[in-house]
């Protein structure tokens, strides 16, 4: 096994840009490690993220919250700026694993690894984030974090490329939500998960409802964002807006053994979140 600490984005650039081995970038190797324990048997070129500065900061610039790839969730459990204005982000944060795993494990990690059960990138979508990716020559682009992962463990990025950072934009008046179910309390991965942004004063501002780890992506749930709105516009039936969420789930993972589960677990969520939805109103 090799490994290199690269202290600045320019010398990350250059070893990325290199000839060589395919390489692997770790951060807090929560993902990696595993990887590694199960197959001693393959050469790992790695590269180690965690000297770079820049990768590592949370900040707000021009109506952006700018979260750096490194920041560890428990950066974003805490973080003042993520809880003010990405609330969901820090109750999924929280929700991840054990704290020795939240002060270890990295957003651009989560979303780089491309699991289908992570709590961080519903929320992050329901957000509206992207993630900021650069290539070994010093060129950006900019995905969606709906669209950034294309496959189970598989994502937009190429060879040669790295996420620096997540964007979420600061919306005036909109407040965010994030729960999910387990297979015990503390220490679990999703057996589904659901996120959701809303504007409690502004009823004509959209809603937008993720669900997880039913799809290798977040799966937006159009059916229940309508039925929300019309809780914020007034009205709306509660029936309706978990018959809506389990509908989306059926839609999405026909046949799977685990779907009449997942249908009445996700109802349960959605329950929550209305609850939730009709406290901030009053």
């Amino acid at each position: 096994m090799r490994a290199c600490r690269p202290s600045s984005l320019d010398e990350l650039r250059s070893v990325l840009g290199s000839d060589g081995e395919a390489l692997k970038l770790i951060a807090g190797g929560t993902d990696l490690v595993i990887e590694v324990r199960a197959h001693p048997e393959r050469e790992y070129s790695l590269v180690d993220l965690t000297s770079i500065p820049e990768l590592s900061l949370i900040s707000v610039e021009a109506r952006q919250l700018c979260v750096g790839a490194t920041s560890t969730h428990r950066d974003m459990e805490t973080s003042p700026s993520v809880i003010k204005h990405a609330t969901a982000i820090s109750m999924a944060a929280s929700s991840v694993g054990s704290t020795q795993i939240r002060n270890r494990g990295t957003v651009g990690g989560n979303l780089a690894h491309g699991s289908a059960a992570a709590d961080t990138i519903p929320a992050m979508a329901c957000l509206e984030a992207e993630a900021v990716v650069e290539s070994c020559t010093g060129n950006q682009t900019v995905h969606s974090i709906e669209n950034f992962i294309t496959g189970r463990n598989s994502t937009v990025l190429e060879k040669g490329q790295f996420i620096s950072s997540i964007k979420i934009p600061i919306r005036e008046g909109r407040l965010s939500w994030f729960a999910k179910v387990g297979s015990r309390r503390a220490v679990t991965i999703s057996k589904i998960n659901l996120a959701a942004s809303f504007y409690p004063d502004i009823p004509n501002k959209p809603v937008k409802i993720y669900i997880g780890a039913i799809a290798s992506s977040p799966t937006r749930a159009s059916k229940a964002e309508e039925e929300l709105s019309r809780l914020i516009s007034g009205s709306g039936c509660k029936d309706s807006f978990l018959r809506a969420l389990s509908d989306t789930v059926a839609d999405t993972i026909p046949g799977r053994s685990s779907l009449p589960y997942k249908r009445e677990a996700i109802k349960g969520l959605g329950d929550q979140l209305w609850d939730h939805v009709k406290e901030v109103l009053r």
